[in-house]
């Protein structure tokens, strides 16, 4: 429930457009990494870092992929690239940042992304709408959103009838709310108000405030909030509930079309994960680079909350990931009711990269 949904300028548009081109691109062919970002989107590079020569293959594939603004749950993408790990693998990755779902699939769809990381919860919209899409991991398969309260609020019952924070309606914030709330006695359409603050320092200031009394937040946001006597009323990464949180999506033609270079990309971030939690250090330094920040207190403790709760060694998309969340999906897009999940989860390159022994 993780990095779902960020709004961008025109979403309606941008989906249309996406759907317009669906039967006229998904194609395989790798862009250069030149590629600019989707319109009204921000955009960062990070090149793969050079293999030794010894171990440097003889063809490179370049490929640009979409990465979401959530720099934790990047966090192995920036790892293979900056410890060489996509360039070991054959691959010269642009990674992308570009804020909102709709943003990401108009590029997929129109081949100037391979690759997007994108919420199960975003791509089944998507594939219930009639995009042809592959979830082929899931590198985020539990909600990471915690629920933070100011000292004033102790229990569930000081939350009835007061005003709660979302960063968007329809994102993953909403949904983290919706289905954490009731695990505490709260209804979100009875005994609260959901507000959506539209963008998450809006929400920050907003819990600062008192303008909500609580608020969903990711794990980025939780230290600096509980650095300022904020507390957790519920951590949905702690429930350990199965979620779609971040995926690895591509269209079901590239995925045919360009197997050997996705299955490169997926063993790379396979990898990565495990180069992670053997090399703290490495790991700490690149996310401190990548949150421009020299905060280690921060740092150390999301290095625990991912690594220990977080990233699976080997990140299987899985329908059952979906479950929990489904009845909210089918709410808020009808279609989905009709989406064979199993047609959009695709679980054989990791399997591949299990079968070779990666991710130990």
């Amino acid at each position: 429930m993780h990095t779902f949904l960020a709004r961008h300028t025109s979403p309606t548009l941008l989906v249309a457009a996406a759907l317009t081109l669906l039967t006229a691109a998904c194609g395989g062919s790798s862009a250069s990494s030149g590629s600019p970002a989707a319109n009204g989107s921000v955009s960062t590079r990070a090149s793969s870092a050079a293999a030794s020569p010894s171990s440097a293959p003889s063809a490179v594939t370049k490929l640009t992929v979409s990465i979401n603004n959530n720099i934790p749950s990047s966090w192995p993408q920036y790892v293979a690239s900056s410890g060489g790990i996509f360039a070991a693998n054959g691959l010269s990755v642009d990674l992308q940042v570009i804020n909102g779902g709709p943003a990401q699939l108009a590029g997929l769809i129109s081949s100037q992304f391979q690759i997007i990381q994108q919420g199960g919860i975003e791509a089944a919209n998507a594939a219930a709408n009639g995009s042809e899409l592959s979830m082929v991991a899931t590198i985020v398969p539990v909600g990471t959103w915690v629920f933070m309260v100011p000292p004033s609020v102790h229990s569930a019952a000081d939350l009835k009838g007061q005003k709660v924070g979302i960063p968007a309606l329809g994102g993953g914030g909403e949904s983290a709310a919706r289905f954490g709330l009731p695990k505490i006695g709260i209804d979100p359409d009875k005994d609260v108000t959901l507000v959506a603050a539209g963008s998450v320092p809006n929400l920050r200031a907003a819990l600062i405030s008192g303008a909500v009394v609580g608020a969903t937040v990711q794990p980025l946001d939780m230290v600096p909030l509980e650095q300022q006597g904020f507390h957790a009323l519920f951590d949905l990464a702690a429930l350990k509930i199965a979620s779609p949180d971040t995926g690895i999506v591509v269209s079901r033609s590239y995925a045919a079309s360009q197997r050997p270079v996705l299955q490169k990309y997926v063993d790379s971030l396979v990898q990565s994960v495990a180069r992670m939690k053997q090399d703290r250090a490495l790991a700490v330094n690149v996310l401190k680079t990548q949150l421009k920040s020299d905060d280690d207190q921060l740092v150390n403790r999301l290095y625990d909350f991912y690594m220990q709760q977080v990233f699976p060694p080997l990140p299987y998309p899985r329908v059952e990931q979906f479950t929990e969340v489904l009845p909210q999906l089918v709410k808020a897009n009808p279609a989905v009711a009709n989406l064979d999940l199993n047609s959009l989860v695709d679980p054989s390159f990791v399997q591949s990269a299990a079968d070779r022994g990666l991710g130990r």
